[in-house]
């Protein structure tokens, strides 16, 4: 950010802190994305190479996504359906009587008591087994998208080693396994979108 990666900050830095942050490197004046190498011939070659491309928009669906683009391209992952609106006045919507909500990195349960005004009927709640129950449960800090499973199951690891990259707003965030163990189970795949607090994996 201070080096101008970012674009201009909305004010000026000081020398002291700049120095303090990037020493004597030069600050970016130009536009950020005029710096950046093209890559659209490379990232294309590289999917013709794994066979992925069928049709022009296949290369951009493996720019955008490279972590997922593959297994979908091949056929191994598909779409999940969108469920189709109730189009009886008389079936009744099925509405949500909670949500979670995340504030500054705390994730908080809020209950939905009316929408309008029209009280929610609330469903008779179901118990079933909880992840976050899980002995060994390594769990995910934030919401993001499974970018790299680093381990597999029977590994040996130690605390503080990388088991899960997750990426968040373009940034890849390493999920470190608290302590020395084996991994025991995996219960997620490139690709998957995670809450904070879901269990990645079992480390015991």
């Amino acid at each position: 950010y201070v080096k101008g990666q970012y674009g201009r900050s909305p004010g000026p830095i000081s020398d002291d802190i700049r120095r303090l942050i990037i020493g004597d490197e030069e600050v970016i004046t130009v536009r950020p994305a005029d710096l950046l190498a093209p890559m659209y011939e490379k990232m294309k070659g590289e999917a013709i190479q794994a066979g992925l491309i069928k049709k022009e928009e296949d290369v951009l669906t493996y720019i955008l996504y490279p972590a997922i683009a593959p297994s979908f391209l091949k056929g191994e992952r598909t779409a999940e359906p969108i469920p189709s609106p109730v189009q009886k006045k008389d079936a009744g919507l099925s509405m949500p009587t909670s949500m979670q909500v995340e504030v500054d990195g705390e994730t908080f349960t809020v209950r939905i008591l009316a929408i309008g005004d029209k009280p929610v009927e609330e469903k008779p709640k179901v118990t079933k087994p909880s992840q976050s129950d899980i002995p060994g449960g390594v769990k995910s800090n934030m919401q993001g998208m499974v970018l790299k499973i680093m381990v597999g199951r029977g590994d040996k690891v130690a605390a503080g080693d990388t088991l899960v990259v997750l990426e968040a707003m373009k940034m890849e965030n390493p999920i470190s396994s608290p302590r020395d163990g084996v991994v025991k189970e995996i219960f997620v795949d490139a690709g998957d979108t995670v809450l904070a607090g879901d269990v990645l994996l079992v480390v015991e």
